[in-house]
């Protein structure tokens, strides 16, 4: 399959595609956060109420997932991304 006809499909594939991301907020209240993605609702909601059972700040956000096109070998040497 051509490198141009991949690139569409995936944008057409992903259009309305989202996560969730889990935040998580550091035990002794510095300004760090421990971020998971989760492809379910239900797989993040259980994440921030373990992590509130801890006694930890934590929260959800959706996220819109959205193809990134890479200069030719982006992956190997380091090249800027493209949306």
């Amino acid at each position: 399959m051509p490198e141009e006809q991949i690139v569409t499909v995936a944008h057409e594939r992903l259009s309305d595609v989202f996560a969730v991301v889990s935040q998580v907020s550091s035990a002794d209240g510095a300004p760090h956060y421990r971020r998971k993605v989760h492809l379910s609702l239900s797989a993040a909601q259980n994440a921030v109420k373990r992590a509130r059972e801890r006694g930890l700040q934590a929260m959800i956000v959706l996220c819109r997932m959205e193809p990134v096109e890479a200069e030719e070998d982006a992956w190997t040497h380091g090249s800027r991304l493209t949306t």
